[in-house]
């Protein structure tokens, strides 16, 4: 999204004006301070199935995925003895702005598992859900990673999947938004099969998500483009 610029020179001074939409944005900084995810590996987002998924709640797949306090400092753990297990994460598509590239941030304290095992982070989008007496609804499944609709809802992936291996910090992960659709984290872990059996846990801490989009990178290049002509004229002006 580019961001009109307005130039002026009042009385030998430049003056720049600048919407910042573009170029500041805000973010959820996901807490864990009094917070537990909810034993809920089938809930949904609308219809009048039950097991509600409220917007910016943590749900998971087992009690085994949680909020653990560790050296004063509360963060996600996800522990899998079986295939697959995750946290769900349901962003309000009223938390965030208009259609663009969006960024996801996160650190992962600690990998423990063995040496097929991995973590995965997803990002999906879904939309045509009604909260109600309605069948259009979607599934929040913490067992799969995944968004599923039912009825007339529709849901998508936005991206691949992100693996971990190991210890991450400050890792993003931009995706393109629709700037209409809820969006659902799935941060899991994945047990693959060893011999002796090793059952991954995986800390995530540090989770931030932009509420508005992020500038484009040719914008920033051509705002400071633009700023720098625009200082070169002013100097002459004076000196003349």
């Amino acid at each position: 999204m580019k961001s009109p610029l307005i130039f002026s020179f009042k009385g030998g001074a430049l003056a720049v004006g600048l919407l910042l939409s573009a170029t500041t944005h805000g973010a959820i900084n996901v807490s864990f301070d009094g917070v537990s995810v909810i034993n809920s590996p089938n809930g949904y987002i609308g219809g009048w199935f039950g097991n509600e998924v409220a917007f910016e709640t943590w749900v998971g797949s087992t009690r085994e995925v949680n909020v653990v306090d560790e050296a004063d400092n509360r963060f996600l753990r996800v522990f899998s003895d079986s295939p697959f297990r995750s946290a769900g994460f349901a962003v309000d598509p009223q938390s965030l702005g208009a259609a663009g590239t969006y960024r996801l941030t996160f650190d992962v304290l600690n990998f423990e598992g063995g040496l097929e095992d991995k973590g995965i982070v997803s990002i999906w989008a879904g939309s045509g859900y009604v909260i109600g007496s309605t069948g259009n609804a979607l599934i929040v499944d913490t067992l799969i990673n995944e968004l599923r609709p039912q009825g007339d809802a529709t849901a998508a992936q936005l991206g691949s999947d992100f693996t971990i291996t190991g210890a991450l910090t400050n890792q993003t992960i931009d995706f393109n938004y629709d700037g209409t659709s809820a969006i659902v984290f799935f941060f899991g872990a994945e047990n693959l099969a060893s011999d002796p059996p090793v059952f991954p846990t995986i800390d995530y801490d540090n989770i931030r998500i932009t509420t508005s989009p992020i500038p484009e990178p040719s914008t920033g290049a051509l705002l400071l483009g633009v700023v720098a002509l625009s200082l070169a004229q002013f100097k002459r002006r004076k000196r003349s």
